[in-house]
C-alpha cells in the first residue's frame, strides 16, 4: 500500500482527510514521495529514515500490547515484513 488510492481504499478514509494527513506526514519528514515511472504526475509514499525509526517504535508497542493486553485465548498477532519476509 503505497499509493493514495490504495490508502483510501484500505483505510476507508475520505480523500480530503487523507490528503491533509499525508501532507502533515510529508511536512514532518516521516514520509517521502517517489514518482511512479509508468504513471506520470503520480507518486507513491514511502517511509523516510525518520519514519522507519518510528515504525520500529510502533512495532514495539504492538508487541507490548500483545503480551500484556491480549486475552488468554486470543491468537498472537504476527507481523511479516512484505519485502524481506
Amino acid at each position: 500500500m503505497l499509493r493514495f488510492d490504495d490508502f483510501c481504499r484500505h483505510l476507508a478514509i475520505a480523500p480530503n482527510i487523507l490528503s491533509v494527513r499525508l501532507k502533515r506526514l510529508l511536512a514532518e519528514g516521516i514520509l517521502v514521495t517517489r514518482p511512479i515511472p509508468e504513471r506520470p504526475h503520480h507518486v507513491e509514499y514511502r517511509l523516510s529514515e525518520k519514519g522507519m525509526q518510528l515504525y520500529t517504535l510502533l512495532v514495539s508497542v504492538i508487541a507490548w500490547s500483545e503480551r500484556w493486553l491480549a486475552g488468554p485465548i486470543r491468537l498472537p498477532l504476527i507481523l511479516t515484513h512484505k519485502y524481506c519476509g
